[in-house]
């Protein structure tokens, strides 16, 4: 998710065979996550989440990531909802 000059990534545990549940980060940590300054490190090579743990920035790139998986949790409810889907 970028921001201005700001570009932030989180990553939760990655599965092969997931369900929905698997899909909703409600409510969960992410495994890590990294913070760049793409005016000063245009090749991320420096991951600020250390140093700007409880920036304003930070927080909220957290709250606008929160806010878009939210989003697609509902639009996935809503496809599930309208479009019959066969198990395989």
């Amino acid at each position: 998710r970028r921001f201005e000059k700001w570009k932030y990534i989180r990553m939760f545990d990655g599965k092969v065979a997931y369900d929905e549940a698997a899909v909703d980060f409600s409510n969960r940590q992410p495994d890590f996550e990294m913070l760049f300054d793409l005016e000063t490190d245009p090749r991320e090579m420096n991951n600020l989440i250390e140093s700007q743990g409880q920036s304003t920035i930070l927080a909220k790139l957290r709250t606008k990531c929160a806010a878009h998986s939210m989003s697609l949790n509902q639009r996935r409810r809503e496809f599930r909802a309208a479009v019959p889907v066969q198990e395989r």
